[in-house]
């Protein structure tokens, strides 16, 4: 009411000094989003399903789907948020995740088999195709329609009640690494029919299992866990990465005829951050490599 200047002038205030800072220092123009590596569908059906059959208290189907997309954030991926109702399969992907997709349409299973088919990484958290439109159990028992794709059967599953923990063994061949993580909150028992066991808990429980490029997940995983899952398969299938300290988000623009660059560091820690791109030549245009708190950086990849 006393005409003062809100947060948010300020912060208006600040951004148009960067845009001026920026455009200042190249001639790019208007910029460009890139083209992101990895889509995450999203389906409110199966939200709307979560809420009215949880079978756990502190199951939270939304929850898990910012779980997974602050995990593949923080490995400096670009995510593309798609409804899962939308026609995607002929665009460039190179990996497509299901975080929540407890009801799987006759569209979806095509589409997802035809990716499969161009050897995609495709990675199912648990409980997808789960239920029929009408919330019922599916027919063959899940993951029903896309049985055939993941190569398992959910024989039964359990919730997890508060503090109780299953110790799980994230080792593969591929990696030569090991880590421990836990299980909570949520666990299926799930029967190999043609895929093999890929991670396994303390006591030789099946937890994900992989069929050709498709991954199943048969428990509810913790944030850092799931990074390591996703770090695990862009290694494997050659999907360039870029671990990030806590906080920072990475996202890549180019210009308008491609011929330009740019990589765009967002602190949203409160403390200063080192960071850099991984490319040897990069110019940077705008902030400090010292990421301030809050605080955006961008450099031109030359």
């Amino acid at each position: 009411p006393d005409s003062s200047e809100a947060q948010g002038a300020v912060e208006v205030a600040q951004l148009s000094q960067e845009i001026q800072n920026f455009q200042s220092q190249t001639s790019a123009g208007t910029l460009q989003v890139a083209n992101a590596s990895v889509a995450l569908l999203f389906d409110y059906d199966s939200m709307w399903m979560a809420a009215l059959s949880p079978q756990g208290k502190d199951y939270n189907a939304i929850e898990q789907v910012f779980r997974i997309y602050s995990a593949l954030r923080s490995l400096g991926l670009d995510v593309d948020i798609v409804s899962s109702d939308s026609l995607f399969e002929n665009i460039p992907y190179q990996m497509v995740v299901l975080p929540a997709q407890w009801h799987v349409s006759a569209n979806l299973q095509q589409q997802l088999q035809h990716l499969a088919s161009r050897n995609i990484p495709i990675v199912m958290a648990p409980r997808v195709a789960s239920k029929t439109e009408n919330l019922s159990i599916s027919e063959p028992l899940p993951p029903g329609p896309l049985t055939a794709l993941a190569g398992v059967k959910v024989k039964r599953v359990s919730s997890l009640p508060p503090g109780i923990t299953v110790d799980i063994s994230t080792a593969s061949a591929s990696m030569h690494n090991h880590h421990q993580h836990q299980v909570t909150r949520w666990m299926e028992d799930i029967e190999c029919l043609t895929a093999k066991p890929y991670w396994q808990s303390a006591k030789s429980k099946l937890v994900v299992a992989k069929n050709n490029t498709t991954y199943y997940v048969a428990a509810w995983l913790e944030q850092e866990t799931w990074k390591t899952l996703f770090s695990e398969i862009t290694h494997q299938y050659g999907i360039a990465t870029q671990s990030l300290a806590e906080g920072l988000r990475l996202s890549r623009m180019s210009s308008q005829d491609g011929k330009q660059h740019f990589q765009m560091l967002v602190n949203y820690s409160d403390q200063a951050q080192l960071w850099q791109p991984e490319q040897e030549q990069a110019q940077l245009l705008l902030g400090s490599a010292k990421v301030q708190a809050q605080q955006v950086a961008i450099w031109k990849v030359l």
